[in-house]
C-alpha cells in the first residue's frame, strides 16, 4: 500500500506554529494584566496602612504629606489601569486574530481529511482490482 502524503503538510505546520505564536502572546498579555492587578491591589494595602499609620494623631504637616501620598498613589493606580486598557485592547486584537488562524488551521484540517478519505478510497478501488484479479487468474488456472 503506498503511503498518504498531504501536500499541503508544510502550510498547515506554519499555521499551527503561527496559532501557538497568537496563544503565546494572548498568555504574556494576560499575565501582565494580572500583574497589573496585583500592583493596584499592593498599592491600595499600602495606602490603606499608611492612612491608619498617619491618622492616629497626625499633625498638619502630616496630614498635608499624606494628602499628597494619596495623590500620587492614585496617579499611579490611574496609569496601570490605563495600561491594562491598553493591553486589553491588544488581547481583543490578538483574540480576533487567534479566531482567524484558527479557522485558517481548521480547513487546512478538513482539507487534509478529505484528502485522506479519497487516498483510502483510491487504495480500496486499487487492492479490489488486485484481488479481483488474483480471482480471476485462479478461476482460470481452476478450469
Amino acid at each position: 500500500m503506498a503511503k498518504f502524503h498531504f501536500k499541503y503538510e508544510p502550510i498547515k505546520r506554519i499555521k499551527e506554529q503561527l496559532e501557538k505564536k497568537v496563544q503565546k502572546e494572548i498568555a504574556v498579555i494576560n499575565d501582565l494584566i494580572e500583574k497589573n492587578k496585583e500592583k493596584i491591589v499592593s498599592i491600595r494595602n499600602e495606602m490603606f496602612a499608611k492612612k491608619v499609620k498617619y491618622n492616629a494623631g497626625a499633625k498638619a504637616k502630616e496630614l498635608q504629606f499624606q494628602k499628597n501620598y494619596e495623590t500620587y498613589m492614585l496617579g499611579l493606580i490611574e496609569n496601570i489601569n490605563l495600561e491594562n486598557a491598553e493591553l486589553e485592547k491588544e488581547k481583543s486584537i490578538k483574540l480576533k486574530e487567534l479566531l482567524e488562524k484558527s479557522k485558517e488551521k481548521k480547513i487546512l484540517v478538513k482539507l487534509e481529511e478529505k484528502h485522506l478519505e479519497n487516498f483510502n478510497k483510491e487504495e480500496n478501488r486499487i487492492e479490489a482490482e488486485r484481488v479481483d484479479e488474483v480471482a480471476t487468474q485462479s478461476f482460470i488456472r481452476g478450469k
